[in-house]
This record gives structure tokens, C-alpha cells and sequence, in this order.
């Protein structure tokens, strides 16, 4: 059967504030830590209900990971960075920094697996080119990669960019800072959806169906009423740019 996915975006980082996309890789922002460090409470189930933990190999979606879950240091959950997950543009900000570079800045955290972060994966051609065809044929190499795994639930930490060409959203649609949604992988023969694309055979689509609220309640948990304030409050679209 295949797994249930949670996924999520990454926090604020500094060029969402700033609409500055010629910032390189950029770090997580002081409010983007803080929305980080409260995931727990925000999502208090998530973590227990996780089998794997897949993130974009970019440093906001990595800092979003270790902050939002400091238990993946007990070696109960892997985390494991998968280069496909990477944003959609070619700017600076949605551009990855090298393996190398990456094991030294998170050399403290050795349970991040960097093995799939080989030469080339940041160099934003070919399969990472940012063109309409590059982009919906990686989409669908996640969705089918996804729908493979044999755990029971992957947790996704990525970005809205992405996020959009994986569910075959409109580009307007908008994706708030630690925002997580949990969907399923739909019948085959239920596959069908109008993207504005020529689809793929039925068979390979691998299309993502999101869950009744409830059942995400019963993965995500039911945020404090804190928790909850805040995330509505990310959830306003004028709130964040959308990478």
C-alpha cells in the first residue's frame, strides 16, 4: 500500500522578507527559527505518526527540519535529502550550495544523510532546469518515488513552488511558512486532472488526494490554541512570497 504523505514548507527564511531573490541559499529569518522551534505544538502528533523524514537539500528547508523536529537526534525517524525536492527557479535563493559545503555548515547533525546530494545537484540543468517540461517531469518522478516508498508515512519538508508542480496547482495558489497537509495517493483509476499540460498515461500519474480535516487532525494532532492563532495568521496570502 502506498504511504500517506505529510507535506510541508519551509519557515520564513530572509529573502521572504525582503522579495531579495539574488540572496544565496538563504537562512531561516529569527521569526522563521521561532516558527520552526514551534512545530511541535503547532503539529504535536506529526513526529510520533512519521516513518521517514524527506527534505529539500536547501539550507531552509534543512534548518526547518532540525528545529521543527529535535527528536530525529534519538535515530527513532531518518532523515534523508533528496535533490528533487529542490525549488523551482534558477535565482539565487533557489539554489542549492554544494555537498561539501552543506556537510560542514551541519557537521553537528550527524543523522543527516547528504548521500544523495552528488556533483551537479544544485547546477539547475537538465532534470533541475527551470522550464515547464524540466519541472513537470521532475514533479511526477517525485509523485511515483513517493508512492514507491514502503514506509507507512513520509513526512515532505520543501517549497511552495515546488509544492505547486507536485500537486498540479494553479501558480497563484498560495502555501504558508510551516504549513502541512496530508494527502493520499489516489486509485489508479481515479487518475485524472486538467494542469494546463498534456498528462502523462493514466498509470504514471500518481496523483496526491488530499485528507478530510479530521483524519489530517489525526495525523497532524490538534495544534495549542496558540499555535493555531499563529498559523492562521501565516496563513494569510499577503503574509510571505511564495519560495
Amino acid at each position: 500500500m502506498p504511504p500517506t504523505v505529510v507535506l510541508i514548507r519551509h519557515a520564513q527564511a530572509e529573502h521572504n522578507v525582503m522579495c531579495d531573490w539574488s540572496i544565496p541559499d538563504p537562512h531561516l529569518t529569527a521569526l522563521g527559527k521561532s516558527q520552526a522551534k514551534a512545530i511541535p505544538t503547532t503539529y504535536p502528533s506529526l513526529f510520533d505518526n512519521v516513518d521517514i523524514i524527506l527534505s529539500s537539500p536547501m539550507r531552509r528547508t534543512i534548518e526547518t527540519t532540525l528545529l521543527g523536529f529535535p527528536k530525529l537526534k534519538d535515530g527513532s525517524v531518518k532523515l534523508e535529502l533528496l535533490p528533487d525536492l529542490q525549488e523551482t527557479a534558477a535565482h539565487p535563493c533557489d539554489t542549492g550550495s554544494s555537498r561539501e559545503f552543506l556537510q560542514n555548515e551541519f557537521k553537528d547533525f550527524a543523522w543527516v544523510d547528504f548521500s544523495n546530494c552528488i556533483d551537479g545537484w544544485n547546477d539547475k540543468k537538465g532534470k533541475y532546469a527551470p522550464t515547464p517540461e524540466a519541472l513537470q517531469k521532475r514533479a511526477l518522478e517525485v509523485r511515483r518515488h513517493l508512492k514507491s516508498r514502503t514506509e507507512g508515512t513520509v513526512l515532505v519538508v520543501c517549497h511552495a513552488g515546488f509544492l505547486r508542480h507536485l500537486l498540479l496547482l494553479p501558480h497563484e495558489h498560495f502555501w504558508a511558512n510551516v504549513e502541512a497537509r496530508v494527502f493520499r495517493f489516489q486509485d489508479d483509476s481515479n487518475e485524472s486532472i486538467d494542469n494546463g499540460y498534456d498528462p502523462p498515461p493514466k498509470t504514471d500519474q500518481a496523483l496526491l488526494q488530499r485528507l478530510p480535516e479530521e483524519e489530517e487532525i489525526n495525523v497532524l494532532g490538534r495544534p495549542s490554541a496558540d499555535a493555531k492563532k499563529d498559523l492562521e495568521g501565516e496563513k494569510d496570502p499577503h503574509s510571505a512570497p511564495q519560495h
